[in-house]
């Protein structure tokens, strides 16, 4: 075991793992995959073992929020095995919205596509990505269950004031080159709040498809939350992104 005080030397040459797996991204396919992990270790494995029997093929990038803790450790030693995950490794906790938002930075002039996962979900069959994409026009911001939030972020009833369509990003498909066109995923509980109050203001809800997820996967809900003790959205002192 690396003592702590060494393991930012040691994970230093994650660097020319992501250099290695970037170049290799124009060659898969027109998806990649994301997820963010904060210290949930058991979480993060099983998330990987699932993904990987649903997806045998797809690229998955994972944004590590842990500085470097057990769960850093057992995602590098699987991006390593595996050959089509990348570990992005953050030297702290950038947050779920702002660690979503470089992860698609990272790749977007190597994919056109995103399925954003959170770490508690289970894939209980195949097909969702190519069952979307028979569901989607050619036009569309993102597809995936939509659900109705107030301008805090919290669900409300479809039919009160001043309600924003918000598709959950548990399980969300993502056009890359649309999301740009609006707010980018924030530090908030509701990380796409932002995305989809600019969404609002532009009149551009069509681009939003509904889609069951629910069909597919399982959603344990507040996985981190209750493994870590909050959602942690205090501004950290490195962060100069805005709340």
């Amino acid at each position: 075991m690396i003592i702590p005080a060494l393991k930012k030397l040691y994970y230093r040459y994650i660097n020319n793992l992501d250099i290695v797996e970037k170049n290799k991204f124009d060659s898969i396919n027109d998806t990649c995959g994301i997820v963010v992990n904060y210290k949930t270790p058991d979480l993060i494995k099983f998330f990987i073992y699932n993904f990987r029997i649903t997806f045998p093929k797809l690229h998955l990038l994972i944004v590590d929020n842990s500085n470097f803790d057990r769960s850093t450790d057992i995602i590098y030693s699987v991006c390593k095995k595996d050959g089509n995950m990348t570990l992005l490794a953050n030297m702290f906790n950038l947050h779920h919205g702002p660690g979503l938002h470089k992860a698609i930075q990272y790749i977007e002039n190597y994919f056109k596509f995103v399925l954003i996962m959170d770490s508690d979900i289970k894939f209980n069959r195949i097909g969702i990505l190519e069952d979307m994409k028979t569901s989607i026009p050619n036009n569309f911001l993102c597809c995936g269950k939509v659900i109705h939030v107030n301008e805090k972020g919290i669900n409300i009833n479809s039919k009160e004031k001043n309600v924003i369509p918000y598709v959950h990003p548990h399980c969300m498909y993502l056009n890359i080159k649309e999301y740009f066109k609006f707010s980018p995923a924030k530090l908030h509980g509701a990380p796409f709040l932002d995305t989809y109050k600019s969404v609002k203001d532009q009149g551009k809800h069509n681009l939003l498809i509904d889609f069951d997820v629910s069909q597919y996967i399982t959603h344990y809900g507040r996985g981190t939350v209750i493994r870590t003790g909050g959602y942690h959205t205090k501004n950290h002192p490195k962060y100069s992104g805005n709340k």
